[in-house]
């Protein structure tokens, strides 16, 4: 697989800021924590801490026992579900077969601490990310990253967009810090999104600006007939019309003759 990633300038640290360019940034970073708070959902009371609900995940089945409180809070799909007289009501039980165990353990350690850590580049690690790479690395954030992208598709399909961002902000900082491909979860991502979706909106974006034209040739089967004509449609978009006109005025119709023998 081409290793077609490439890290983005070193981003603006604590350190590199003047004493006034601190003071003020601080201010900054208070005022957004100050907006942040504002919008926090209340926790969970734990009013009825014995009732659990079950998740029956992915085609290996594997159940996870959750408290039915925590479901509720952050999710309409859920609560609708457990509050039904269909199966998931009366069963309290709900199956997953759209997703995987390790994406709904992500999703589970979302629910209990409304935080979301990516085990290799924890904290957001600078140094780590980039000087400190262990062995094995890129094919574990890869697997990582894969299944971020499954809980991102998880909060669709649940109705959690809170969720759905903080995801995104990790894919988006790991695609700064590391060469981690996301081409190999296009497939994926095209079969369970919509048309214009975030995520879609996303990958194809990173691909049009970093991936080589022969990406595209050398592993086709990575990329979905859907894929392809968002690629052209942001190539398209991006060409001004001022250099349509001009490509077009210098166009030489010898340039397609087939040649003489």
């Amino acid at each position: 697989m081409a290793a077609w990633r490439q890290r983005a300038s070193n981003p603006l640290r604590f350190g590199d800021l003047e004493p006034v360019d601190m003071q003020l940034a601080v201010q900054d970073f208070s005022t957004l924590s100050i907006k942040k708070d504002d919008k926090k959902i209340k926790q969970p009371t734990f009013s009825a801490p014995s009732q659990m609900v079950t998740f029956v995940v992915g085609e290996e089945k594997e159940t996870f026992l959750v408290h039915k409180e925590h479901a509720f809070k952050y999710s309409p799909v859920l609560e609708k579900a457990f509050n039904s007289k269909f199966k998931e009501g009366q069963t309290q039980s709900y199956e997953m077969e759209d997703t995987t165990p390790d994406a709904f353990r992500v999703f589970v350690q979302w629910l209990y601490s409304q935080k979301l850590t990516h085990l290799h580049h924890e904290e957001y690690d600078y140094q780590y990310c980039i000087l400190e790479k262990s062995e094995g690395h890129y094919d574990i954030c890869t697997k990582q990253t894969e299944s971020y992208l499954k809980v991102w598709v998880l909060a669709e399909k649940l109705l959690i967009p809170r969720l759905q961002n903080e995801v995104m902000d990790i894919l988006g900082f790991v695609n700064e810090e590391c060469m981690t491909p996301f081409e190999t979860s296009v497939r994926y991502i095209h079969k369970n999104t919509t048309d214009n979706s975030p995520l879609r909106r996303f990958v194809v974006n990173l691909s049009a600006w970093t991936a080589p034209s022969s990406e595209y040739k050398q592993y086709p089967h990575l990329y979905p007939h859907t894929f392809l004509l968002d690629l052209a449609t942001v190539f398209s978009e991006a060409v001004p019309p001022r250099a349509r006109a001009n490509r077009k005025s210098r166009t030489e119709i010898s340039d397609y003759h087939v040649e003489e023998h």
